[in-house]
């Protein structure tokens, strides 16, 4: 089972990040700004998605459900961004700045995955 405090160590790395990227604006592709932007929201679903597990089950559903759709969307702008990585487009330092990041959106897809067999077990 995987537990929220996983979820917020992963947030907390990507905090890390988003404060390297202000120092160092050159060492991030083009495509992280929308990656952060997309992240931001799959954490923002995650902790909708809980909240309202205790007061409406359908409406933490379609949170959950918005939230693997917003993953999707984070998985796919990583590979673009990582193929430019690996062709040497942009530091090696990139790559794991990436990874952490992305790192949040899977974490959170685990954790609403569980949400979710809660709320079948309980509606």
């Amino acid at each position: 089972m995987l537990n929220a405090d996983v979820v917020l160590d992963c947030i907390e790395r990507g905090v890390r990040v988003l404060c390297l990227k202000k120092l160092d604006e050159s060492y991030f592709p083009p495509e992280f700004d929308e990656i952060l932007d997309k992240t931001d929201d799959v954490i923002e679903l995650y902790i909708e998605a809980h909240k309202a597990f205790f007061d409406d089950y359908e409406k933490a559903a379609k949170k959950a459900r918005k939230l693997e759709k917003t993953r999707d969307e984070v998985r796919d702008l990583y590979y673009k961004a990582l193929g430019r990585v690996l062709n040497d487009e942009f530091p090696r330092g990139t790559r794991r700045l990436l990874n952490d990041t992305v790192r949040i959106s899977i974490r959170a897809e685990e954790g609403i995955d569980y949400l979710k067999v809660l709320i079948a077990r309980h509606s």
